[in-house]
């Protein structure tokens, strides 16, 4: 939702109750967009913030793209947004190197922008080039993405993609 440009201290807090989990203080300027991350840790519950500067043209139809690993059980990994069938031995990803609870491109920077289109996402270990997640996905024009990686189940690099759509 939008707020004024204040700063703001967002908290989570249990339904059951309203025992504060975890808080987080968003310094909201003009121009910028921000998301909050429920996270596990060791001892509760974190919140990651993401800040998006939103610098895209407004004649841009681009898509904008951000990855956030969020999967406690993925090695740090790298992302490929390539065309479908595309050869990975030849593809360069697109971010690398994506450890847990870090999200690309960094917070503070712009998403990526790729052209609106049917494309095969692919995320593969750091260096690697043997995906552990393959889908072909349809960013329309204008998206704005923020792909989540979640767990699948306590595997080594079983995920799940969770699409956070704010277009």
């Amino acid at each position: 939702y939008d707020v004024s440009t204040e700063n703001y201290t967002f908290t989570l807090r249990t339904a059951s109750g309203g025992t504060e989990l975890a808080s987080s203080t968003v310094n909201a300027d003009r121009g910028n967009k921000y998301t909050l991350v429920a996270l596990p840790t060791d001892s509760g519950v974190e919140l990651l913030q993401v800040r998006d500067p939103f610098n895209k043209s407004v004649a841009s139809d681009d898509v904008r793209v951000r990855v956030l690993n969020a999967a406690a059980n993925a090695e740090p990994f790298d992302v490929y947004i390539t065309a479908v069938g595309a050869d990975l031995a030849t593809a360069t990803p697109r971010m690398s190197a994506i450890g847990y609870k870090q999200v690309l491109p960094a917070s503070g920077d712009d998403s990526v922008d790729i052209e609106g289109g049917t494309y095969q996402l692919r995320l593969t270990p750091a260096g690697s080039k043997t995906p552990f997640f393959d889908q072909t996905v349809t960013a329309p024009a204008d998206a704005d993405w923020l792909l989540v990686a979640l767990p699948d189940q306590t595997t080594p690099n079983s995920v799940r993609i969770l699409l956070v759509r704010s277009d």
